[in-house]
């Protein structure tokens, strides 16, 4: 029998899975982190994707508007990334020191996407 991407849990396929089920539990919150309105909602990486380590932790996404996420010259993380920053160390210092701690820090090993694909679908569970 031939392995399929089913059958690696490295593979592109569990990760894309990964990815859109991480999404969902960001998008779960139900309301904007910046003006509190539950409509539109997208989900936001506060460390960069690339970060595969840290792709899929709940503790790096953010729900936001897709208007504050992609579009507003004054929040938005995107087009003015300082002022997002200097927003997110007001509004939620906890998760501020999260991303500074984390943002430097390098593990280079292989993610069990399935894994993680498993530990999402529980946090969906409980309503993160």
């Amino acid at each position: 029998m031939i392995p399929t991407a089913k059958d690696n849990p490295f593979s592109t396929y569990w990760r894309n899975k990964c990815d859109r089920r991480w999404s969902a539990v960001i998008r779960q919150v139900g309301c904007c982190a910046y003006c509190g309105r539950g409509y539109t909602l997208e989900a936001h990486h506060l460390i960069r994707r690339s970060r595969m380590e840290l792709r899929q932790r709940l503790e790096c996404g953010m729900c936001l508007r897709r208007y504050h996420h992609r579009l507003c010259s004054q929040i938005s993380p995107h087009l003015a990334p300082k002022a997002f920053k200097a927003w997110l160390q007001l509004a939620y210092p906890e998760r501020y020191r999260w991303v500074q701690t984390h943002t430097s820090r390098r593990r280079l090993e292989k993610i069990d996407y399935r894994q993680a694909y498993e530990y999402l679908s529980e946090a969906v569970a409980m309503n993160f």
